[in-house]
């Protein structure tokens, strides 16, 4: 038997969507905010506002290295924003005065520059003391909200260095990294010391927290933010050189967990050489360290650290270059069940803290990046094909089909336009004459 020449006559309706998510990778993700501190003025100057906190020996002219302002770009001697008070709100940040500890005479050539929170002047006594009676604070939050729907990384380069202490190890105090609520006007931070800049205090006069605080991550050499004393909220005691993790405000700053750095990354967290033989960090020999802090879309936190310094580290390589010391879950609970985190907010602030004491260091910030962890949503194409026969031609007589029966599976073949009689685009297939064969 033979089967007859057929031609279809095709409406062939094309419907492209935008469903999905594309993979970029991270490094090319345009970043939220970028400050590298490396030039005489900072580079979002004019546009985004900051909550300095700062010590200042007002009973000496500012351009004394032994009174001048702890919080200070090393690459501008400019001097013309030093204020007395302890918190001030600027768009600019002053120079550093000339004569400081690991800065020449003229300080930093412009473009290779850091933000100084605080200098190793030891005796050092600012208009507003320590709880030691002596020592140094300085802290920097950017006044900026920053979204946390498709997550967040910040990174940093920090550098801990010239510590004086009788002139042995341990340096101090230490720097912290803290995340506030974004929706904080004005954000403070804590109580300096031991507590660098985040807990608070209740030795001598009382002083409070970060402000509407989410967590505090301290890079501590001396080791106090581990300790309980002073009116922190738990912890072992002092452990020196430790990545510690205190809670949020909400919960009375916690002790959460710490973890020693040397055996994570081969190295102390401040540059132990130095200690005992100063060095210029414009020479090249000071070893800085590059934080990482990953903060999940569902509240999960990372802390991440390099010995290798520079925004060039790339993502990539995070599993080669970045060492993983802390993996936190938002709510894990510590000791009595109490949860350590608040609610995750909507968005965050950050903020940077420094302080010493007896013993100091010179603590500074280089190369801050803030980015999401993926690409926000945006549309891309899939491609879906709808086909449907409307009429057939055999032996040179055509019979249309001009009633449809619904796919009750499917809404594609219901959207105007394509699933009406005569409805365009039409396409005519004329299938080529061939032997019939027999079935």
């Amino acid at each position: 038997m033979l089967k007859p020449r057929l031609a279809l006559l095709l409406l062939i309706p094309i419907v492209l969507l935008t469903t999905a998510r594309g993979a970029i990778a991270q490094n090319a993700i345009p970043p939220f905010f970028r400050e590298t501190f490396r030039g005489n003025i900072l580079e979002n100057l004019g546009t985004v506002n900051y909550q300095i906190t700062t010590s200042r020996d007002s009973s000496r002219p500012a351009n004394d290295p032994l009174g001048s302002q702890s919080v200070c770009l090393t690459a501008s001697q400019d001097l013309t924003n030093t204020v007395g008070t302890n918190q001030f709100t600027a768009t600019n940040v002053p120079g550093c005065a000339p004569g400081l500890s690991g800065l020449s005479s003229t300080g930093d050539l412009n473009g290779s520059g850091a933000l100084r929170l605080t200098s190793n002047r030891i005796g050092y006594i600012a208009d507003t003391r320590n709880i030691s009676g002596q020592g140094e604070r300085g802290s920097f939050i950017i006044n900026q909200a920053f979204p946390r729907g498709e997550g967040l990384i910040v990174e940093f380069d920090f550098f801990i260095y010239n510590g004086a202490g009788n002139n042995t190890p341990p340096s101090a105090d230490g720097l912290s990294f803290f995340l506030l609520d974004g929706s904080t006007p004005a954000p403070t931070p804590g109580a300096f010391g031991g507590s660098l800049g985040y807990a608070q205090a209740t030795q001598g006069i009382p002083q409070p927290g970060a402000s509407n605080s989410f967590i505090g991550i301290g890079f501590d050499v001396f080791g106090n933010f581990s300790n309980g004393s002073e009116g922190r909220n738990g912890g072992p005691g002092q452990e020196p050189d430790r990545v510690i993790l205190r809670g949020s405000a909400a919960k009375q700053y916690p002790f959460i967990t710490n973890v020693r750095a040397a055996p994570i990354i081969g190295g102390t967290l401040d540059d132990k050489p130095s200690i005992a033989a100063p060095k210029a960090r414009s020479q090249g020999t000071v070893q800085g360290r590059r934080a990482r802090i990953t903060v999940t879309p569902d509240g999960f936190l990372t802390v991440g650290l390099s010995t290798q310094t520079g925004e060039n580290v790339a993502d990539s390589a995070f599993v080669n270059v970045f060492n993983t010391v802390i993996d936190l879950k938002q709510a894990t609970p510590i000791a009595g069940g109490i949860d350590a985190l608040s609610p995750i907010p909507d968005t965050f602030k950050f903020g940077f803290a420094a302080s010493t004491g007896f013993s100091t260091a010179i603590h500074e910030l280089r190369n801050l990046v803030i980015r999401p962890i993926r690409q926000p949503a945006v549309a891309t194409r899939n491609l879906r094909l709808v086909k449907r026969v409307t009429a057939l031609t055999r032996n040179g007589t055509q019979t249309e089909f001009n009633q449809f029966t619904d796919d009750p599976t499917s809404t594609i073949d219901n959207l105007p336009g394509w699933s009406q009689a005569n409805a365009s685009p039409v396409g005519l297939i004329n299938i080529p004459r061939q032997p019939c064969r027999p079935i």
